[in-house]
């Protein structure tokens, strides 16, 4: 997610289920010894606060910060709907899964612990990166991270090499990309739809330099043919997955900028209002059922 401004803030959207107190918990006790200094405001921004959250079927251990330009401070609520549509696991072998904009990482985290092969992207901040590898550790799983700013050319060597370190896989490109609440910055779809393209591309001719080579093992070959089924249909990689459960008014226009850069877009049917998005000339086989 890059750094911008935006009229669009948490307190537009539903707030997740929180264990322990909430995000937005008010404490009906107003007295004088509650209330915090500014020094202790700051040191909590700074350090932040460990909260425990039912994300979909699993309770996660979270540090939000107390403040963040991009808003990947914070836990957002829609990623645990696109979590639900995940949350069986995998096909076999995993498909090698890039999120971006992971925010504080506890989508990465959820698909890590079900056997997603997943590396966490956001803005290239090293706040951001740092809080992701602290919610990785508390919850006990690997940190493979790519800091990525939208618009700018995406790492694809640093992402090979994260791929590389999951370990139980030789194809070390993009099948599934997965997002969600990252469209609250309508002056950025122009550079997400560019970093979208680049991995679409990229992930493509990849994987056709591999068939054409015959480097591909045959479990990863029969996987790449197949795709990923998603409520009956199969959509071929790499297709990119993504929550809009919140529409901005600003949604239909990032819709309308990805269809013209070559994407279709795919409306599930399931009630948490996630999308599938393929691409007409970067996918291996057309959606079918």
């Amino acid at each position: 997610m890059a750094t911008s401004s935006s009229n669009n803030t948490r307190e537009d959207f539903d707030p997740p289920i929180v264990l322990g107190g909430g995000l937005f918990a008010q404490d009906d006790d107003d007295s004088d010894d509650d209330l915090l200094s500014a020094q202790e405001v700051e040191e909590e921004a700074r350090l932040g606060q460990q909260k425990s959250f039912l994300f979909a079927d699993l309770n996660l251990e979270v540090r939000e910060l107390g403040y963040s330009a991009t808003n990947a401070a914070y836990v957002w609520p829609n990623g645990g709907r696109l979590a639900t549509l995940l949350s069986s696991g995998p096909p076999r072998p995993s498909p090698l899964l890039l999120e971006l904009g992971s925010g504080t990482g506890i989508l990465s985290i959820y698909l890590r612990r079900k056997g997603w092969h997943v590396v966490s992207s956001d803005y290239d901040e090293a706040a951001i990166e740092e809080n992701i590898a602290h919610n990785c550790r508390l919850n006990d799983v690997p940190h493979h991270h790519v800091p990525h700013t939208w618009g700018t050319p995406f790492p694809f060597d640093l992402l090979r090499a994260r791929f590389a370190a999951i370990g139980d896989t030789t194809r070390h490109d993009v099948d599934v990309v997965a997002a969600s609440d990252i469209l609250l910055y309508a002056e950025q779809y122009d550079n997400l739809v560019d970093s979208l393209g680049q991995l679409f591309r990229h992930a493509h001719e990849a994987k056709l330099a591999r068939r054409r080579e015959k480097e591909c093992e045959e479990g990863a070959a029969a996987a790449e043919a197949e795709g990923l089924v998603v409520e009956g249909t199969r959509y071929g990689y790499p297709v990119f997955l993504l929550n809009v459960a919140r529409r901005l008014k600003s949604t239909p226009d990032f819709f309308a900028k990805m269809e013209r850069a070559g994407f279709e877009i795919h409306h599930l049917r399931d009630v948490g209002s996630n999308v599938a998005i393929t691409h007409t000339r970067f996918n291996s086989l057309a959606p079918h059922t």
